[in-house]
């Protein structure tokens, strides 16, 4: 499988986890451009762009692959052997 491929499949298996996890009303911290790091509520999940979420404030293209920490609490639904 290519390299690009590999990283396709890699945000889908992070999107797959995150879909029965994150609920309307709770607080994600994501990575950002730059290694900074905010905080949005998540509202619900993008129907337009498939795997991507919408903020409370209609901040869009939000990706699970990049998520940090749901309701203060250290989450991530990357693959594991992505962290060795």
């Amino acid at each position: 499988m290519s390299t690009e491929n590999e990283q396709r499949a890699h945000y889908n298996r992070a999107v797959m986890r995150a879909g029965p996890v994150l609920k309307q009303g709770d607080r994600v911290r994501v990575r950002t451009c730059g290694d900074g790091h905010a905080t949005y509520t998540f509202d619900r999940w993008d129907k337009i762009m498939p795997g991507f979420f919408i903020s409370k404030s209609g901040i869009d293209e939000l990706h699970p692959y990049n998520i940090t920490s749901v309701n203060g609490v250290e989450t991530s639904f990357r693959d594991q052997e992505a962290f060795a």
